[in-house]
């Protein structure tokens, strides 16, 4: 068995393809239940995978080696993330729903699709790096759809501030403690979208401009489903006019 990650391989591959299966499957079935209820248990048993691998994935870094204190400071993206779709679905504040699907989607899927991960399946590091980053996705994807609470351009304003804020805190801690939180210090060692932004520092530059094209792109299909919407409503309206006229 090749014990180094296989980038695109075939488990890769499946991961992928499952990360955004199974959200589909879960509201699809949310269409279908119709029930809080359903909405409620979905959300406990995703947070509750969550937070326990969160758990194991301390214990597997404390067991790798790990022990200084800055390998446990939750100061990544995905990090955020983790803690952004953790309140989001236990609070279900519709505003923090917006954001977190930002976050979510324009970060943890980069980290998906381009892990910066050394080890293949079956090691414990694998699957709990993929079960957190796949489960944010899961979620956020879930919050957005299964509660129909979709992204505004004022929620991808508002997501973006607080981009620049989580930037600017993780460049002073790097600075301070020598790290590589966000990768803003430097670019991660396994092949990643980075390696076409050019050297530090100017990579970053190119990173914050990836971010707003990424966070547009996210936005765009709503954006055209509402301009569709209010295209058909219009033509509605219309049509008893439409029939006077013939």
């Amino acid at each position: 068995m090749n014990t180094n990650f296989e980038l695109f391989g075939p488990i890769h591959q499946i991961i992928i393809l499952s990360t955004f299966a199974l959200p589909i499957l879960l509201v699809t079935a949310t269409r279908l239940i119709k029930a809080n209820l359903f909405v409620n248990v979905v959300l406990f048993l995703l947070v509750t995978v969550l937070v326990c691998n969160r758990i194991w994935a301390v214990i597997v870094a404390w067991n790798s080696g790990l022990r200084s204190f800055t390998d446990y400071l939750p100061l990544h993206l995905c990090d955020v993330a983790f803690f952004m779709v953790v309140v989001a679905s236990i609070s279900q504040h519709p505003e923090l729903i917006r954001v977190t699907y930002f976050f979510a989607l324009g970060g943890t899927l980069q980290a998906i699709f381009t892990p910066d991960i050394n080890v293949n399946f079956p090691h414990p590091r694998f699957i709990s790096f993929f079960i957190s980053h796949c489960g944010i996705v899961v979620c956020a994807l879930f919050l957005t759809f299964g509660l129909k609470t979709y992204p505004t351009w004022q929620s991808l304003i508002r997501a973006f501030v607080w981009l620049q804020i989580y930037a600017a805190i993780v460049i002073m801690v790097n600075f301070s403690l020598g790290t590589n939180f966000g990768y803003l210090a430097r670019k991660p060692l396994q092949p990643s979208l980075l390696d076409y932004f050019g050297p530090w520092p100017w990579y970053i530059l190119m990173l914050e401009v990836a971010a707003l094209v990424v966070f547009v792109l996210l936005m765009l299909p709503f954006t055209l489903k509402r301009a569709l919407g209010r295209a058909l409503s219009t033509q509605v309206e219309r049509l008893p006019m439409l029939l006077i006229g013939l």
